[in-house]
């Protein structure tokens, strides 16, 4: 896709947080959010629709100041869905200008589905070793009020 770098911000309550970035350095790697219906994640969070920015460096919508920084330009996103639901936006952006490509569109909403199915998963995995630490837990309580209970005849 010729682009420069990528973010995935994921959906938290009413916002969007950056989970992971690649090629816009340490200045937006995870933790930094932004409202639903603001700034350029914000508005495909909104919208859940694919948006094209020509140039960054003009356009309002583009809130998050290393993006002007850094000198992107152009900028694409598209909505994580999974299940239906909305989880999140990925977005490639370049440091040159780019035209909007259908074939790019494409390619990106292939890689938004494909990371939906990777952070599904993710969360499942850890879902499902919290549920055996407490198991593991609650068996190791249980264990322990037997044995003092045995104790006890």
């Amino acid at each position: 896709m010729q682009a420069d770098t990528a973010v995935i911000l994921l959906k938290e309550n009413d916002q969007v947080r950056v989970r992971a970035s690649i090629g816009i350095g340490e200045e937006l790697h995870s933790g930094y959010s932004t409202q639903i219906g603001q700034g350029f994640g914000g508005i495909i969070a909104q919208t859940l629709k694919p948006l094209y920015i020509a140039d960054a460096q003009a356009d309002p919508r583009v809130i998050i100041p290393v993006f002007k920084r850094r000198g992107i330009r152009t900028m694409l996103g598209v909505p994580i869905k999974a299940n239906g639901n909305f989880i999140g936006v990925l977005h490639v952006d370049s440091f040159d200008i780019h035209r909007e490509s259908e074939h790019e569109l494409r390619l990106l909403e292939i890689t938004a589905d494909r990371c939906a199915a990777a952070i599904v998963n993710a969360q499942l995995f850890e879902k499902t070793n919290q549920m055996q630490k407490r198991l593991e837990q609650e068996v190791s309580q249980l264990n322990a009020q037997l044995h003092a209970g045995q104790a006890q005849n």
